[in-house]
């Protein structure tokens, strides 16, 4: 009966089996995305500078999945301390401003009590961040269900360091409430706040309740609902004066002596905003913007254009309402028509808010007041709408979908009215595209990153130019292959098809293959890649023989010219040319010469450096350079028989290999290399002799002897350029003449604050071993070359390293010139009855070993007396302790220790 049963009932079992699969699957493969609906009544504090609210979040799981807990984003804490993810990632970007903010000048959010549907529930701290939270469910959350979660908030507004704060009486409010993160099909995605690398948000509509004073003007996502409020700014847009007075006016413009008095606080108002289908809510208050509206009429429906400008940035936004205009009708004509009832472009007058979309708003900076700029900024901005805001992928792991196809859509903008886009380089000798300019370098350096690399793995010169710049190219040169308008068709059904969803690379990639004949497999591939994007353009070769004969050649810059000057006590005033082929981007092979006519010793001298650079395609190597150079000065002078000069000098030439390290994550700040080099000198040197019998000279100068030194050196370092309290270390090995010098060198630099002052550190230890026996005749025919406890002058730069301006220490103000080496003691004379270290007692050389501690403090501008001057004047003190072999032997006297202290007053700086 079991047998025949089955056997009858199977073919509807089969059945019923490839139903249940293919309804599962379809459930699996059918696209879904949570949806927080916010309501929020806020009100600012302009005189604590902060907000005050109440949150309303409506969370449906659309999910397939039970949620027994929600991750919440309080990015405000982002501002709490140095510790954070957005802090560190400041100090990486080279500002030390937030790092060094005082108390008061953070921010924060607290006050926090989550209730869902009624219940009370419980805040677990993230186990990295403290801008995250979770929010553990009372309940689970089913599929298909929604809970209505709330809670009060206080939020500390920061100083503007990033994109939300304040700058005295203007208010940035951005990332400002507890914020439900996206859950998805590849999970939860609770991020940290960052500056470099936006967000990932989930859809809903927005209805927010803002008190505030009611001279303040607020600009915001959504659409206003208070209706006087809104006459009142349609007022304000037709007239160029102020109606109320502002609590401040130093914002942007000149601060008056009436603007100094006491201020008269306004009543509050409230003001409501709605928005639907957005991603996010961002708002602006400020008392003094100039407004300006009007209508933008696309396919019969009415948009409503809202700009709000400085008023000391009125004449260069004179046309920022047509821009915008412009913008919303491009990006519809290429995408689809603007989804929103209005948009939004604020002049927030800060470059730490530059140029940073929010739906239906953007805030851009007015560093500048180039009109030409402007309209580039408000294009991409404005062009955010349509990539962050209604195709709002995930740009904190895929910067490029959101960022790169809108550079796409900004360069098309120009190109259709046969404009190059304009940039804020235009001002200096950059190319106009200067972001091309900036692409080619860090290609070239070999540093640049792939263009699918998340934002919080890409370095700050990277993030401004591969998800930007390189992406645009690589779609310029899809374009090339598949022509405009099937590039133009790919779009409209790319955003046709995915909007007010979270797109991924997938989605592009499908509709690309889709609706092309193509095998952009490869092109797809370069995504992956680093390199400059695959071009069927080639470069024309170069031979040596254009760069002398082709006047172009040379005003097109591939060779460099300016003239040359140089000076020392010997050669005197030296002038010439210095011709080179450097140029950014990088160029593999670079050299530079600057041959000079010395008007005293009537020579020609200079110098001349020569390269070739490559870079290794291993995982352990990050470049490698062949170098050579060479120079040739003098460096004594004096008179013959007949009274003529006499020169001395050096010819040198130094050919070397330098390698880095290449560092397993791009982001780290460390940089390890190894240097060999060796030098080449010959010294031509001069000899005194005494004139035969009547003369009456007592002596006068010959030719020397030529003595030609060969030394070797090798060099192993660690270099951390870190924002704060950069370091370095390095060790080297040099033979030169009979001795070995084995030395190590430690600097760390300490920073007091925000100002690039503190206290340099420098440790130095060294060992001297001798090749052959050490008798006193070898110790003194090898003397040149000891250690130096004071700081060594010309005399003792035995391979003519440092530019010395009188190499033989003369009593005039150039011989007093030192250099950083060996012991570096500030005090130095060689007219002295004795030498820092060294005692009148036999043959007391630092020969052996020494060891020494230099420090340097940096006066603060606060006690520096220095600081009244009209001029920059830093004030330095100095601290040296240093010891040696010589003074720890059993039967020395001198003292274990060598000290100075003194006080040193910066005037010039030598680069080498």
């Amino acid at each position: 009966m079991l047998n025949a049963f089955f056997l009858r009932w199977l073919p509807l079992l089969v059945l019923s089996w490839f139903l249940t699969i293919s309804i599962c699957a379809n459930t699996q493969t059918v696209g879904w995305q949570q949806r927080a609906d916010y309501h929020i009544r806020v009100t600012l504090g302009i005189k604590e500078k902060t907000l005050d609210g109440s949150l309303e979040l409506m969370y449906s799981n659309a999910s397939p999945d039970t949620l027994s807990f929600i991750w919440m984003h309080v990015w405000p804490n982002a501002y709490k301390s140095d510790k954070t993810a957005f802090a560190e990632q400041h100090l990486l970007s080279g500002q030390t401003d937030f790092y060094f903010s005082q108390h008061g000048q953070k921010g924060y959010v607290n006050q926090l009590n989550f209730s869902v549907d009624g219940k009370n529930a419980l805040l677990e701290d993230h186990p990295v961040h403290m801008d995250i939270v979770k929010l553990v469910l009372p309940l689970p959350l089913l599929p298909g269900q929604s809970a209505n979660i709330s809670t009060p908030f206080h939020v500390q507004l920061p100083y503007r360091f990033s994109r939300m704060g304040y700058v005295d009486s203007f208010y940035s409010i951005t990332q400002w409430f507890p914020k439900a993160a996206v859950y998805d099909s590849d999970g939860w995605h609770p991020m940290p706040y960052l500056e470099l690398g936006e967000y990932y948000s989930d859809f809903g509509n927005y209805e927010i309740e803002i008190t505030l004073p009611r001279n303040y003007m607020v600009a915001a996502t959504g659409v206003l609902q208070t209706q006087t409020e809104l006459d009142w700014l349609l007022a304000k847009s037709k007239k160029t004066t102020s109606t109320y007075k502002p609590i401040k006016k130093t914002f942007g413009q000149k601060q008056t002596a009436k603007d100094k008095e006491e201020h008269f606080i306004f009543p509050n108002k409230t003001i409501v905003f709605k928005a639907d289908k957005v991603i996010d809510f961002a708002w602006f208050a400020y008392t003094d913007w100039q407004v300006k509206h009007d209508e933008i009429m696309l396919n019969g429906r009415r948009i409503d254009a809202w700009n709000f400008v400085l008023p000391a940035y009125s004449e260069s936004w004179k046309n920022s309402l047509d821009f915008t205009q412009q913008a919303i009708e491009h990006y519809s004509k290429w995408l689809g028509d603007y989804p929103y009832p209005q948009v939004t472009v604020v002049c927030d007058g800060d470059e730490n808010g530059s140029g940073m979309e929010y739906p239906m708003i953007t805030g851009l900076n007015t560093t500048g007041k180039d009109e030409a700029l402007l309209q580039q900024l408000i294009v991409h901005e404005v062009g955010h709408n349509w990539f962050q805001a209604v195709l709002a992928n995930n740009e904190r792991e895929y910067p490029w979908l959101d960022e790169g196809l809108n550079t796409y859509l900004e360069k098309k903008f120009f190109q259709e009215r046969n404009a190059e886009p304009p940039n804020a380089g235009k001002k200096y000798t950059y190319p106009n595209d200067s972001e091309a300019w900036l692409l080619s370098l860090v290609t070239s350096l070999h540093i640049d990153q792939p263009i699918e690399t998340s934002s919080k793995s890409l370095t700050p010169i990277n993030y401004y130019t591969i998800p930007y710049t390189k992406t645009a190219e690589w779609l310029e040169e899809l374009e090339k292959k598949i022509g405009q308008p099937t590039m133009q068709h790919v779009l409209k059904n790319y955003y046709k098809q995915h909007a007010f969803t979270h797109v991924k690379p997938q989605d592009l990639k499908d509709v690309l293959k889709a609706n092309t004949k193509i095998d952009l497999e490869k092109d797809w591939q370069q995504l992956q890649q680093t390199g400059p994007v695959v071009s069927s353009k080639t470069n024309p070769s170069v031979w040596p023989g254009d760069i002398l004969l082709d006047r172009k050649f040379i005003k097109s810059r591939k060779l460099g010219l300016t003239p040359a000057l140089g000076f020392n006590e010997y050669d005197k005033a030296q002038v010439g040319l210095l011709l080179h082929n450097y140029s950014l981007p990088f160029k593999s092979f670079q050299w530079v010469a600057t041959p000079m006519y010395a008007t005293g010793s009537k020579q020609i001298t200079g110098y001349a450096r020569a390269g070739y650079t490559f870079f290794p395609k291993n995982n352990n190597v990050q470049k490698v350079e062949f170098f050579i150079s060479a120079a040739h000065f003098n460096t004594q002078l004096g008179l013959d028989l007949n009274n003529e000069k006499v020169f001395g000098g050096f010819t040198k030439f130094m050919p070397g290999l330098y390698a880095e390290h290449k560092k397993k994550n791009p982001l780290s700040t460390l940089t390890r290399w190894m240097e060999f080099k060796t030098w080449i000198i010959n010294e031509k040197t001069l000899a005194s002799a005494t004139p035969p019998p009547p003369g009456d000279t007592i002596f006068y100068t010959i030719n020397g002897a030529n003595i030609t030194t060969v030394i070797p050196q090798l060099k192993v370092g660690w270099k951390n350029n870190r924002t704060l309290y950069p370091y370095s270390v390095e060790a080297g090995v040099q033979q030169v003449k009979d001795i070995v010098r084995l030395t190590a060198e430690a600097k760390y630099f300490y920073n007091y604050n925000a100002t690039g002052k503190g206290i340099k550190i420098r440790a130095f230890a060294g060992k001297i071993l001798y090749l052959k026996d050490k008798t006193d005749a070898v110790r003194i025919d090898n003397s040149r070359y000891h250690f130096n406890m004071y700081g060594p002058n010309g005399i003792d730069d035995y391979t003519y390293s440092t530019p010395f301006m009188d190499r033989n220490q003369s009593t005039q103000f150039n011989g007093r010139q030192i250099m950083e080496r060996d012991g570096f003691f500030k005090y130095r004379s060689d007219f002295s009855s004795v030498r820092p270290g060294l005692s009148t007692e036999g043959l007391d050389f630092f020969d052996n070993w020494m060891a020494t501690l230099n420090l340097s403090f940096d006066v603060p501008d606060k006690i520096n007396p220095l600081s009244l001057l009209p001029f920059d004047a830093p004030l330095k003190i100095f601290a040296d302790i240093g010891t040696s072999s010589s003074p720890w032997r059993a039967e020395s006297k001198q003292e274990k220790f060598l000290y100075s202290i003194g006080i040193h007053l910066p005037l010039l700086k030598v680069v080498h």
